[in-house]
């Protein structure tokens, strides 16, 4: 097995490394085509543009961008992570309904200085648990909350984001709390305290309640087990393509 390069100046990244050895190993400074991993705070669609000659991206916790960036960064030839910590790929998987839900709704709170990043994550668990992409039917916005009526081809959803007045702000992603609801044929249950770095999925139907294990595995760990997995099987990935959807309807 060829460990796959990874060049990351990120600790918690270069630790995530040493636990995916031998898959993966840190590149060396002068190394040619690693595996890039790309902080997404400033103007992180830079950085991504020019990491195409990189053999894959991992890009964490990036900020919320316009559309004509996203349009701009649609024929990256590599395959791109995008590490999102409210809205991570194996929880969204276990959360998904096995039939389509009549109707999706979505809490968040969070601190201010987060509140662009948390109104997208929450419209990304709208999309997840709404089984698609959605469009915006109404919003409403106001310094401290904002609400967004969706609707999608299986049915409606309302996303609502509230401001934390006097609540401390950290990196985008780190703090805040989104509670979504599926409701249809099976009830869906998620409940994302990122502060804590702690999820909980709960499926109820006909046979009861059941809670799915929580995901232990780091944020940081599946998003290289993740990039690792494409450059090796050539996987097409559509983590892009949902943040563009989900930036696009947060902010308008």
């Amino acid at each position: 097995m060829t460990a796959v390069a990874v060049s990351t100046d990120l600790p918690a990244y270069r630790a995530a490394i040493a636990e995916l050895a031998p898959r993966a190993r840190l590149a060396d400074p002068t190394e040619a085509g690693p595996v890039r991993v790309i902080d997404g705070r400033g103007a992180w669609w830079d950085r991504v543009s020019d990491a195409r000659d990189t053999a894959g991206i991992v890009l964490d916790e990036p900020r919320p961008a316009s559309e004509a960036v996203h349009r701009a960064l649609r024929d990256l030839p590599v395959p791109v992570v995008v590490v999102r910590r409210r809205l991570r790929a194996d929880v969204a998987a276990d959360a998904e309904p096995p039939l389509a839900p009549l109707h999706v709704t979505v809490d968040a709170w969070g601190p201010p200085a987060d509140a662009a990043t948390l109104l997208r994550d929450a419209v990304g668990w709208a999309r997840v648990l709404g089984g698609g992409p959605l469009d915006v039917v109404a919003r409403a916005v106001t310094p401290l909350a904002a609400t967004l009526a969706l609707r999608g081809a299986a049915g409606g959803a309302s996303v609502t984001r509230a401001v934390a007045g006097g609540g401390r702000g950290g990196p985008s992603g780190a703090g805040g709390a989104v509670t979504a609801l599926a409701l249809g044929p099976r009830r869906v249950e998620v409940r994302v305290d990122a502060a804590t770095m702690t999820t909980q999925v709960a499926h109820d139907d006909e046979r009861g309640r059941r809670i799915v294990s929580p995901r232990r595995e780091s944020a940081e760990r599946l998003g290289l087990r993740r990039v690792i997995e494409a450059v090796a099987t050539g996987a097409v990935l559509a983590d892009l393509d949902d943040l563009r959807h989900d930036d696009v309807l947060a902010l308008g």
